[in-house]
């Protein structure tokens, strides 16, 4: 329903990856504004390398490695194959850690602790081999579990947003020097594969997840995915990302913009028909 109010008023689109800006140019000609720019600007990382100082969550056993789930369990994401994948594994010293505690703020936790570990009573699993992350690490200092994860595994479910995504918190990893376990769709997931930063495994199979995770666990594959991340870090710069925005910056609006009236219709009457339809 906003969507024609955005393709209206908007001066420049900022979009993340190849597909999200071929859609909005594909969205903007249909509105009759091809020439309002389009933007890839998708995400970056600090100038400075992350401190080297790590933590471990509680309940890890010394000596295990740690399969960090970053961010949320939304709807879109799978975390059950992950699951079923790390109990393909058995007794190996490896502990999938998924933060289940609620954002500062009042924010609604998108999984909590008895979700979790239902979840993962379904594929046998039990602690240590999942961890609930229950402590909120402030963003400043989320390098500390960052320095101690052998993976960060983003997972999702195939589908349109999979196509469009832009796996942001894939690039904390990218940041601390941390391998990626990837499903295949997505811009991060062909970066992943391009620059050799991790594992893409095809999505809903725990085979070729379980078979990943043992893979990138080994000395020689954490060696080489994290020489091959350290030599693309600088192209993921803020700065250097940044850098289409920093130049058109002065030079906007410089589209002409379209009355809000017809817009507004077009917005109120999607809307109506989305009401109409979860009813």
């Amino acid at each position: 329903a906003r969507l024609p109010l955005a393709l209206a008023r908007a001066d420049a689109v900022l979009a993340a990856g190849e597909a999200q800006v071929a859609w909005w140019r594909q969205a903007l000609h249909g509105a009759g504004r091809p020439e309002v720019p389009v933007l890839d600007v998708p995400f970056g990382i600090p100038d400075e390398d992350p401190p080297p100082e790590s933590w471990s969550p509680p309940g890890l056993p010394e000596g295990w490695a740690i399969v960090l789930w970053w961010g949320g369990v939304w709807p879109w994401l799978d975390l059950d194959t992950l699951l079923a994948a790390r109990a393909r594994l058995g007794e190996a010293p490896l502990s999938l850690v998924v933060p289940v505690t609620a954002r500062p703020g009042g924010f609604a936790r998108a999984m909590d602790r008895e979700t979790l570990l239902r979840m993962a009573g379904r594929h046998g699993l039990e602690p240590p081999q999942v961890l609930p992350l229950e402590t909120w690490l402030p963003y400043a200092q989320r390098h500390r579990l960052l320095n101690r994860a052998t993976l960060l595994a983003v997972l999702h479910h195939p589908g349109e947003e999979a196509r469009l995504s832009f796996r942001t918190r894939a690039l904390d990893a990218v940041w601390a020097g941390v391998p990626l376990l990837l499903s295949e769709g997505g811009a991060v997931a062909e970066l992943s594969r391009e620059h050799g930063w991790g594992a893409v495994a095809p999505v809903h199979d725990p085979k070729a997840v379980a078979a990943a995770m043992e893979l990138m666990a080994s000395e020689r594959e954490q060696l080489r995915c994290r020489k091959a991340i350290a030599k693309s870090r600088g192209d993921w710069r803020w700065p250097r990302v940044a850098e289409p925005l920093i130049r058109i910056l002065p030079q906007l609006p410089v589209a002409p913009r379209r009355r809000l009236a017809l817009p507004a219709l077009r917005a109120a009457l999607e809307l109506a028909g989305l009401r109409t339809r979860s009813w």
